[in-house]
Protein backbone atom coordinates (compact mmCIF):
# COMPACT_ATOMS: atom_id res chain seq x y z
CA UNK A 1 0.00 0.00 0.00
CA UNK A 2 2.85 2.37 0.76
CA UNK A 3 4.32 1.75 -2.72
CA UNK A 4 1.15 3.11 -4.36
CA UNK A 5 1.43 6.29 -2.34
CA UNK A 6 5.04 6.68 -3.38
CA UNK A 7 4.14 6.23 -7.07
CA UNK A 8 1.44 8.89 -6.85
CA UNK A 9 3.72 11.37 -5.21
CA UNK A 10 6.37 10.59 -7.84
CA UNK A 11 3.84 11.26 -10.63
CA UNK A 12 2.85 14.53 -8.99
CA UNK A 13 6.49 15.55 -8.76
CA UNK A 14 6.93 14.94 -12.51
CA UNK A 15 4.28 17.59 -13.28
CA UNK A 16 1.24 15.38 -13.92
CA UNK A 17 -2.22 16.28 -12.67
CA UNK A 18 -3.21 14.75 -9.36
CA UNK A 19 -5.43 11.73 -10.00
CA UNK A 20 -4.30 11.25 -13.61
CA UNK A 21 -3.82 7.69 -14.75
CA UNK A 22 -1.54 5.95 -17.22
CA UNK A 23 -3.03 3.70 -19.91
CA UNK A 24 -1.90 0.08 -19.59
CA UNK A 25 -1.82 -0.37 -23.38
CA UNK A 26 -0.19 2.77 -24.79
CA UNK A 27 1.19 4.34 -21.55
CA UNK A 28 -0.45 7.68 -22.34
CA UNK A 29 -1.08 9.86 -19.27
CA UNK A 30 -4.84 10.61 -19.13
CA UNK A 31 -6.82 13.13 -17.08
CA UNK A 32 -8.54 11.84 -13.98
CA UNK A 33 -12.03 12.50 -15.47
CA UNK A 34 -11.37 10.31 -18.52
CA UNK A 35 -13.11 6.94 -18.52
CA UNK A 36 -11.29 5.79 -21.68
CA UNK A 37 -7.76 6.46 -22.86
CA UNK A 38 -7.70 9.51 -25.13
CA UNK A 39 -5.16 7.88 -27.47
CA UNK A 40 -6.28 4.27 -27.88
CA UNK A 41 -9.83 4.20 -26.37
CA UNK A 42 -8.92 1.46 -23.89
CA UNK A 43 -11.11 1.53 -20.80
CA UNK A 44 -9.62 2.64 -17.51
CA UNK A 45 -8.48 -0.31 -15.41
CA UNK A 46 -8.32 -2.78 -18.31
CA UNK A 47 -5.55 -5.31 -17.94
CA UNK A 48 -3.30 -6.17 -20.86
CA UNK A 49 -3.44 -9.95 -20.55
CA UNK A 50 -4.77 -11.81 -23.56
CA UNK A 51 -8.35 -13.02 -23.23
CA UNK A 52 -9.16 -16.71 -23.42
CA UNK A 53 -10.79 -17.57 -26.72
CA UNK A 54 -13.87 -19.73 -27.02
CA UNK A 55 -13.11 -22.72 -29.26
CA UNK A 56 -16.47 -22.39 -31.06
CA UNK A 57 -15.71 -18.79 -31.96
CA UNK A 58 -12.23 -19.71 -33.20
CA UNK A 59 -13.61 -22.53 -35.34
CA UNK A 60 -16.30 -20.27 -36.83
CA UNK A 61 -13.70 -17.60 -37.58
CA UNK A 62 -11.42 -20.05 -39.42
CA UNK A 63 -14.34 -21.35 -41.51
CA UNK A 64 -15.30 -17.81 -42.52
CA UNK A 65 -11.68 -16.92 -43.28
CA UNK A 66 -11.21 -20.00 -45.48
CA UNK A 67 -14.44 -19.21 -47.35
CA UNK A 68 -13.32 -15.64 -48.05
CA UNK A 69 -9.91 -16.81 -49.30
CA UNK A 70 -11.51 -19.39 -51.62
CA UNK A 71 -13.89 -16.77 -53.01
CA UNK A 72 -11.09 -14.32 -53.73
CA UNK A 73 -9.04 -17.05 -55.45
CA UNK A 74 -12.05 -17.97 -57.60
CA UNK A 75 -12.51 -14.33 -58.71
CA UNK A 76 -8.87 -13.68 -59.66
CA UNK A 77 -8.82 -15.80 -62.87
CA UNK A 78 -11.94 -13.99 -64.11
CA UNK A 79 -10.13 -10.67 -63.86
CA UNK A 80 -7.03 -11.93 -65.66
CA UNK A 81 -8.94 -13.22 -68.71
CA UNK A 82 -9.40 -9.75 -70.24
CA UNK A 83 -5.94 -8.40 -69.53
CA UNK A 84 -3.69 -7.83 -72.52
CA UNK A 85 -0.70 -10.05 -73.08
CA UNK A 86 2.62 -9.19 -74.67
CA UNK A 87 1.20 -10.24 -78.07
CA UNK A 88 -1.83 -7.95 -77.91
CA UNK A 89 -1.59 -4.34 -79.10
CA UNK A 90 -0.60 -1.70 -76.59
CA UNK A 91 -3.36 0.51 -75.24
CA UNK A 92 -1.23 2.91 -73.28
CA UNK A 93 -2.32 6.50 -73.59
CA UNK A 94 1.22 7.37 -74.74
CA UNK A 95 1.38 4.73 -77.47
CA UNK A 96 0.61 5.51 -81.12
CA UNK A 97 -2.33 3.09 -81.20
CA UNK A 98 -4.17 4.94 -78.46
CA UNK A 99 -4.09 8.20 -80.42
CA UNK A 100 -5.87 6.59 -83.36
CA UNK A 101 -9.62 6.74 -83.78
CA UNK A 102 -10.16 4.20 -81.01
CA UNK A 103 -9.41 1.00 -82.90
CA UNK A 104 -6.79 -0.02 -80.33
CA UNK A 105 -9.36 -0.43 -77.54
CA UNK A 106 -9.42 -3.91 -76.07
CA UNK A 107 -11.77 -5.62 -73.68
CA UNK A 108 -9.35 -5.16 -70.81
CA UNK A 109 -9.35 -1.36 -71.00
CA UNK A 110 -13.13 -1.29 -71.07
CA UNK A 111 -13.34 -3.61 -68.07
CA UNK A 112 -10.71 -1.73 -66.12
CA UNK A 113 -12.45 1.59 -66.83
CA UNK A 114 -15.79 0.12 -65.74
CA UNK A 115 -14.30 -1.29 -62.54
CA UNK A 116 -12.23 1.75 -61.64
CA UNK A 117 -14.61 4.49 -62.85
CA UNK A 118 -11.68 6.84 -62.48
CA UNK A 119 -11.12 9.84 -64.69
CA UNK A 120 -7.51 10.80 -65.28
CA UNK A 121 -7.27 14.55 -65.51
CA UNK A 122 -4.25 16.14 -67.14
CA UNK A 123 -2.79 19.47 -66.17
CA UNK A 124 -3.89 22.39 -68.30
CA UNK A 125 -0.27 23.26 -68.98
CA UNK A 126 0.15 19.98 -70.92
CA UNK A 127 -2.94 20.01 -73.17
CA UNK A 128 -5.28 22.37 -75.00
CA UNK A 129 -8.73 21.76 -73.51
CA UNK A 130 -10.59 23.43 -76.38
CA UNK A 131 -9.25 20.83 -78.84
CA UNK A 132 -11.17 17.88 -77.35
CA UNK A 133 -12.25 15.11 -79.72
CA UNK A 134 -14.66 12.64 -78.18
CA UNK A 135 -14.85 9.04 -79.43
CA UNK A 136 -17.41 6.59 -78.06
CA UNK A 137 -16.58 2.94 -78.65
CA UNK A 138 -18.90 0.08 -77.69
CA UNK A 139 -17.36 -3.33 -77.06
CA UNK A 140 -19.73 -6.21 -76.22
CA UNK A 141 -22.42 -3.78 -75.09
CA UNK A 142 -20.12 -1.74 -72.83
CA UNK A 143 -19.57 1.84 -74.00
CA UNK A 144 -16.17 3.46 -73.49
CA UNK A 145 -15.60 7.18 -73.97
CA UNK A 146 -12.20 8.30 -75.26
CA UNK A 147 -11.34 11.98 -75.27
CA UNK A 148 -8.29 13.13 -77.23
CA UNK A 149 -6.61 16.49 -76.66
CA UNK A 150 -3.92 18.26 -78.63
CA UNK A 151 -0.59 18.63 -76.89
CA UNK A 152 0.20 22.16 -75.76
CA UNK A 153 3.32 23.54 -77.40
CA UNK A 154 6.28 24.87 -75.45
CA UNK A 155 6.32 28.61 -74.76
CA UNK A 156 9.50 29.06 -76.82
CA UNK A 157 8.00 27.41 -79.91
CA UNK A 158 4.80 29.40 -79.47
CA UNK A 159 6.73 32.69 -79.30
CA UNK A 160 8.73 31.75 -82.42
CA UNK A 161 5.55 31.01 -84.37
CA UNK A 162 3.94 34.26 -83.29
CA UNK A 163 7.07 36.24 -84.14
CA UNK A 164 7.74 34.56 -87.51
CA UNK A 165 4.77 36.09 -89.45
CA UNK A 166 5.70 39.58 -88.21
CA UNK A 167 9.32 39.10 -89.17
CA UNK A 168 8.31 37.87 -92.63
CA UNK A 169 6.18 40.98 -93.22
CA UNK A 170 9.04 43.21 -92.01
CA UNK A 171 11.44 41.52 -94.42
CA UNK A 172 9.00 42.10 -97.30
CA UNK A 173 8.75 45.79 -96.39
CA UNK A 174 12.54 46.16 -96.24
CA UNK A 175 13.09 44.51 -99.63
CA UNK A 176 10.44 46.62 -101.38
Amino acid sequence: MSTKKRNRSKAEEEGFEPGSWECTVCTFRNRHEAFKCEMCDTRKGTSTRKPRLNQNVVQHHTVVQNFVVQQSLAEKPKRRVGRPTADSPSTSRHSPESTSSGSGVTKSTVISRANNKRVISLRDSLIVRSSAKKHIVTVKGIPACIIEYKKREDDKKLLERRASPKQASLKKDLTA
